[in-house]
């Protein structure tokens, strides 16, 4: 094939075949396509789109292009483990067997082993292709099937968070590690899950105030059982949005449920922060676990939350660098094949998506927020995996805190029970979407009675400890957090009718709290606490947020967030949180 020949396809507005977007991709992977032909395609792609079929075969090459994680189905004998295979890099000009199952399983098509696949598959101008059909199997029940539904009569935003920190005095570990986990085998031990713990004898909180919230003493955990996770294998990816630490509190809550989440996130770059950052604030807490650290502690503690291993989807890295040099970024099929290839790439049977849009996220508008989510929701259920999303506003900070520590604080405060509303609101309709999906209840209300049972119950902020402690980190470490602070106050009496998200997200930049590169070094310990939401009443002098940095950092951030809220006479309304879902 002439990769020529295809970038002027794809210049001029066509679909381009199975074998066309599978040869350019593995041959760009073994760089026999060079950078400047790839950027060629990739700025074709992101004026003229492509078709879902199209998305989806980009998806799976890129996907075949590393290694991907493969599970254990059925309840595991004691001493079994997820196992890594590998799908074999597509060799350009010609395709292996694996990836022509993979390729044919998504498109319909079939690429002979070993054959040049210009000469067996024909090419179509346009393509039709139906998502895979899911079947229920005997007595299960059948899969969700509303398309879009407004969610009109969902609870708004408090318009008074609750406190950042507080919760019950005392939780006792032994009680809640020790219980049940549904659909798992039981193992009694006192190994290396035990021996990691016992680095966690005390977790504290500490306030303001200098109030300490208790959660117990394990060091005679000895006694205590745990099971290996053998549930459905599922994960959530957000887009990014300001004060999303939704993740923290998602994977241990979903493992406590009986799901394994091999959560794979990233950093931040821009004006929103990264999962792994915040939890790097936790002292010698590890993000870049290997394949084999990555199934083992899912399996022995239900849940993981790591950076993206090289071996997963590694053509997307490649191209990612090449997109981000060339304009290239905010194209919906990549955007969708980089996502989906490194999700799909951890094995899993559902995924649900977190697709933010408003001042504070990547897609501004709804509408743009709509068309990436019935994009990844498409691929999602084409690759075979049940795929759902929730389309959620960030045009005001999620939660009250932003800032690695201060995040890290929050969701710990959260998993306690006694965290903001709007933060429990996004992460428990997120979590039942995949409870529905992998059919461990049967409706909605059921799933979040399971979820509020977790947390009120202390057992999801003890799989939380459990988890830090088997990924290296301390919670009984001290962790960061700049002692000076300052208040932002209000100019006039009137009401929040306007907060500028992204100006906020940079103005933490500035406290050095984000990079603007991926090389700068973050400062965890800087920050801000929202005081005040969208429709609230200030007065004249009143305190809307609190800078945690120096005097110095503070003055020269403080007109950039003083800017970012606007007060008017007029009273304003609090935005709908969640606006839509999609499956």
């Amino acid at each position: 094939m002439n990769p020529v020949t295809i970038i002027a396809r794809k210049r001029d507005g066509h679909e381009l075949a199975a074998d066309e977007i599978a040869f350019f991709i593995a041959s760009f992977a073994t760089g026999a396509v060079p950078d400047y032909q790839m950027a060629a395609l990739a700025m074709a792609i992101y004026l003229k789109g492509m078709t879902a079929a199209e998305t989806t075969v980009l998806t799976a090459c890129m996907l075949a292009s590393g290694k991907k994680l493969d599970w254990p189905r059925a309840t595991p004998a004691s001493d079994e483990l997820a196992t890594v295979t590998r799908s074999e890099p597509i060799i350009a000009p010609r395709l292996d067997g694996d990836d022509t199952a993979m390729i044919q399983a998504v498109t319909g098509q079939k690429l002979g082993v070993g054959q040049n696949s210009s000469s067996v598959v024909q090419r179509k101008d346009t393509t039709e292709l139906e998502p895979p059909k899911v079947v229920p199997s005997s007595g299960a029940a059948p899969p969700l099937a509303n398309p879009t539904v407004l969610m009109d009569g969902s609870t708004r935003i408090d318009s008074r968070p609750e406190l950042a920190l507080g919760g019950r005095d005392t939780t006792d570990l032994d009680d809640v590690l020790a219980s049940p986990i549904v659909g798992s085998s039981a193992l009694t031990t006192d190994s290396v899950m035990i021996r990691e713990l016992l680095g966690v004898a005390r977790l504290e909180l500490v306030s303001e105030q200098h109030d300490t919230a208790d959660f117990g003493n394990i060091a005679d955990f000895n006694r205590t059982r745990y099971r290996l996770a053998s549930g459905p294998v599922v994960d959530k990816h957000s887009t990014g949005g300001l004060g999303d630490k939704t993740s923290l509190i998602l994977a241990p809550l979903l493992a406590c449920c009986g799901l394994r989440v091999p959560m794979i996130s990233g950093r931040g770059l821009g004006a929103t922060g990264g999962t792994l950052d915040k939890l790097e604030a936790i002292p010698g807490f590890r993000a870049n676990l290997t394949l084999n650290e990555i199934r083992s502690i899912t399996s022995r503690v239900g849940c993981v939350i790591t950076g993206a291993s090289p071996e997963l989807a590694p053509v997307d890295q490649k191209l990612y660098a090449l997109r981000d040099v060339t304009g290239t970024v905010a194209s919906i099929p990549l955007i969708t094949a980089s996502i989906m290839s490194k999700k799909l790439a951890e094995g899993l049977d559902a995924l649900v998506l977190d697709v933010k849009f408003g001042s504070g996220a990547f897609m501004k508008t709804l509408s743009s927020a709509r068309k990436l989510a019935a994009s990844l929701v498409e691929t999602g259920q084409r690759m075979g995996v049940k795929t759902s999303a929730l389309l959620t506003n960030m045009d005001q900070p999620l939660g009250r805190m932003v800032g690695n520590t201060l995040e890290v604080d929050e969701a710990l405060t959260t998993l306690a029970g006694d965290g903001p509303s709007d933060l429990w609101e996004v992460t428990s309709e997120l979590a039942a979407d995949l409870l529905l999906t992998t059919h461990t209840v049967n409706d909605r209300p059921a799933a979040k009675r399971m979820l509020n049972e977790h947390l009120q119950s202390g057992r999801a902020l003890a799989k939380f400890v459990e988890m830090v402690a088997a990924q290296g980190g301390n919670l009984n470490a001290v962790r960061r957090r700049s002692t000076s602070q300052s208040d932002i106050v209000s100019a006039r009496t009137g009401f929040v009718s306007r907060i500028n998200a992204e100006a906020l997200g940079l103005a933490v930049i500035d406290l050095g709290g984000g990079r603007r590169v991926m090389t700068d070094r973050i400062d965890h310990g800087v920050g801000l606490e929202m005081l005040v939401r969208i429709g609230d009443r200030v007065e004249l002098g009143q305190p809307l947020v609190k800078v945690f940095a120096s005097e110095s950092q503070f003055n020269a951030v403080k007109p950039m967030i003083r800017n970012a809220i606007q007060v008017r006479a007029e009273p304003a309304s609090p935005p709908l949180l969640i606006s839509e879902r999609m499956d």
